[in-house]
């Protein structure tokens, strides 16, 4: 993430957006970039910039289900400290509806 703190947000939503692409098209692959979106999730950035790793993380959970609980804890994660109110209530929506889902809700 050294070189994503180097560029702008609208790069970095170009960045975001193609790996949500990869991962969908290579969903066997999909632990390496749901730790990349984590990461960036942690770094400084503006609303556009964390709303498109949220939903990058939201069709990851859609669309991959090996990887949905691991997302689900990194998307709890962002929202103890998220600045956003809109992506918090998104999250905490995705939330309501999947944590009763999982195997071992907590």
């Amino acid at each position: 993430t050294g070189f994503m703190s180097e560029i702008s947000d609208e790069f970095k939503v170009i960045v975001v957006d193609a790996i949500r692409s990869l991962c969908l098209k290579f969903p066997s692959k999909h632990v390496s970039m749901l730790a990349f979106l984590s990461g960036v999730l942690r770094d400084e950035g503006g609303y556009e910039f964390k709303r498109a790793v949220v939903e990058a993380m939201f069709d990851m959970i859609k669309y991959i289900a090996e990887c949905k609980e691991q997302a689900l804890s990194h998307l709890c994660e962002f929202i103890e400290d998220c600045e956003f109110t809109k992506l918090s209530v998104r999250v905490l929506h995705l939330l309501g509806v999947e944590g009763p889902k999982a195997p071992q809700p907590t």
